[in-house]
């Protein structure tokens, strides 16, 4: 991942007196000497994966919207997260994160992250209060040990056609029109875990959609993918195979193409970074 903005903050103590022993117990601490932690096996790597891939959606399809997720790690365990959640009939959450770092540490981040976000979503007046909590979270509890997390917030009304989005530090988000326009949906607010809070920091931006429009929402592995030159991927490589799609092609092939496409660009190398895509086309 890389960061999108940046500056820094701190943390909180809890002391524990028995008598006559004194002992502190501050979170996170380590013992003296640390054990040598078991080594874990092939078994035991693949149920971590696929405990960390069960936050993800599944596909979700109804007679309004069509949506597919895509996820590639760059280690066994990864650090980006997305949810997708129908608080109602007519509005749709889409939210999508990416951890600084890779592996176990940014895994286990993402999985408490998927339950604050969640939690805050049911909840939520709109997507700068979902920023805000999950802001207030991660400063107060990882800033300290330098984790901080990109994330956008997709709050989709499917009667009225709008999207309301916030976001920090993200990549901005792909709108494609039917007449084959592209409208990026920008994040505005700084680094999630940099400041204590957003404060007016987070701003909510809001457009409209029509039937036939398709959106797209990924983390930076994508772009950022470098071929044996070092040439990037960049938002040009998504934009030209968007615009290359067929108008009836779903979510699913939108993923596909793009997924083929970057592997093809890095000539199946595995991926730098963590590559996580979710498709939305509106019907």
């Amino acid at each position: 991942m890389t960061h999108h903005n940046s500056s820094l903050p701190s943390p909180v103590t809890a002391r524990c007196s028995t008598t006559p022993l004194q002992i502190d117990l501050e979170p996170f601490s380590r013992p003296a000497i640390l054990p040598t932690p078991p080594l874990i096996d092939a078994d035991g790597w693949d149920l971590a994966r696929r405990i960390h891939r069960s936050i993800l959606p599944g596909p979700l399809r109804d007679e309004r919207a069509d949506i597919a997720v895509h996820y590639e790690e760059h280690e066994i365990l990864g650090g980006d997260y997305c949810t997708m959640l129908k608080r109602t009939d007519d509005h749709l959450f889409l939210c999508v994160c990416d951890v600084t770092g890779h592996g176990l540490p940014a895994a286990l981040v993402a999985s408490r992250i998927s339950g604050i976000v969640r939690d805050e979503i049911i909840v939520a007046r709109h997507p700068c209060e979902v920023v805000d909590t999950l802001n207030r979270f991660v400063a107060g509890e990882f800033a300290r040990f330098g984790i901080y997390a990109t994330f956008l917030c997709v709050e989709i009304d499917l009667h009225w056609r709008s999207i309301a989005f916030a976001g920090a530090g993200h990549p901005p988000a792909l709108l494609q029109r039917r007449n084959r326009t592209i409208e990026p949906l920008a994040s505005q607010s700084p680094l999630i875990g940099v400041f204590p809070e957003m404060g007016r920091q987070c701003q909510v931006s809001k457009t409209f959609f029509e039937p036939g429009d398709r959106l797209l929402l990924f983390t930076d592995g994508l772009t950022e993918t470098h071929n044996v030159e070092g040439d990037m991927f960049g938002i040009d490589g998504v934009t030209a195979i968007l615009r290359g799609l067929d108008d009836v092609a779903d979510s699913e092939a939108v993923l596909a193409a793009l997924t083929a496409a970057r592997r093809r660009f890095a000539r199946d190398e595995v991926p730098e970074d963590d590559v996580l895509l979710l498709a939305a086309r509106f019907l």
